[in-house]
């Protein structure tokens, strides 16, 4: 009798182990997908050098990068150079990304992951499509939250459009969804020891003018003082000699959409030592500052003795950088260009 019990316990025994290992393999192949640890876009890497444009959206706002003969340009801002290390950062993440764990499957679970798609309302996703140079479609995703993994790497959650399957993925993706975030930011960069003498012409004709005689002189004399007038102190004016030392953009559109009024425009001028003549026309007319540059080579302004080859070069340089372009540039840079000669002067008590 005992031995029939146990024969029949043994029976039940393997049928409930086989029945669990049963759910629990079921459970497995909902939760865990074919495909961890390999690529999330497959063959991606072997495609970009097809690539002809990139277009990133979401939270409200696109941006399209073109390649073209010269590199990557923004559409919304008129073909204005792209930052190259940006963009290249941007496709290589994405052909690098990983899987590493199947997420929720289930649409109304997607918004806690922000890998809806960018077109329903309210979404925090952003969409990236690389298209080829026809036009046709490389490789698009769906990127939302980033996280680090268990083990400390970067990650980030994604979805393929058209695929339900939601993934965390190792690796490191945060497009930005705005033009100026993809803007080439650098417009000049003249070191303030180089520069001679610096004019500053307001509308009306009031005009502030600097200048030293030497590089090795500390600080820039400002000219056409009144009688009595005093600085207040002497280094008062040598900032304005800065104002063209790492000048970057903050947005910019093509020169012919910026209203350059002769009645509200601030012109500044900087000559240097070794003749790189600088003009600024600075607009006021939109309570936003606007900038538009020249440049040209005066290889007879030497005032030091300095070398003057490559400055033909390099005027020829910047004016290819920044003809047909204004830009907006930074308020602390612009309030360079508006000094007046009343800002520097001591105000008797």
């Amino acid at each position: 009798m005992r031995s029939r019990t146990l024969a029949a316990l043994s029976v039940v025994t393997v049928i409930a182990v086989a029945a669990a290992g049963l759910s629990v393999s079921r459970e497995m192949s909902v939760r865990e997908p074919g495909g961890v640890g390999q690529k999330m876009l497959p063959g991606l890497m072997d495609m970009l050098n097809g690539a002809g444009s990139i277009v990133v959206q979401g939270l409200g706002s696109k941006v399209t990068m073109v390649r073209t003969d010269d590199g990557w340009t923004i559409a919304e801002r008129g073909g204005y150079p792209a930052r190259a290390p940006k963009v290249r950062e941007l496709i290589l993440g994405m052909a690098r990304l990983e899987r590493i764990e199947a997420k929720t499957r289930l649409e109304k679970r997607y918004s806690r992951l922000n890998v809806e798609g960018p077109e329903k309302e309210g979404a925090k996703s952003k969409n990236i499509t690389i298209f080829d140079e026809n036009g046709g479609v490389l490789s698009e995703l769906i990127v939302g939250k980033r996280r680090f993994t268990l083990e400390g790497q970067k990650g980030v959650y994604v979805r393929i459009p058209g695929d339900a399957q939601a993934w965390l993925a190792k690796g490191a993706l945060n497009p930005g969804v705005t033009p100026t975030e993809w803007l080439r930011r650098e417009i000049a960069d003249i070191a303030a020891k180089r520069i001679a003498a610096v004019s500053i012409r307001h509308p009306g004709g009031q005009t502030l003018r600097l200048s030293k005689e030497a590089p090795e002189e500390e600080h820039f004399k400002v000219e056409d003082l009144a009688k009595g007038a005093k600085l207040k102190n002497a280094a008062a004016a040598d900032e304005i000699a800065a104002a063209l030392a790492s000048l970057e953009l903050d947005d910019v559109a093509p020169s012919s959409e910026v209203e350059f009024n002769a009645d509200g425009v601030i012109r500044a001028d900087f000559t240097t030592f070794d003749g790189l003549r600088a003009s600024v026309m600075l607009s006021l007319n939109d309570g936003a500052d606007w900038a538009r540059l020249t440049f040209a080579s005066d290889l007879g302004a030497s005032q030091s003795g300095a070398s003057q080859s490559g400055n033909g070069e390099e005027a020829g340089e910047l004016n290819a950088r920044t003809g047909g372009w204004a830009y907006r540039i930074p308020v602390y840079k612009a309030s360079l260009f508006k000094k007046r000669l009343a800002d520097l002067i001591q105000v008797e008590k």
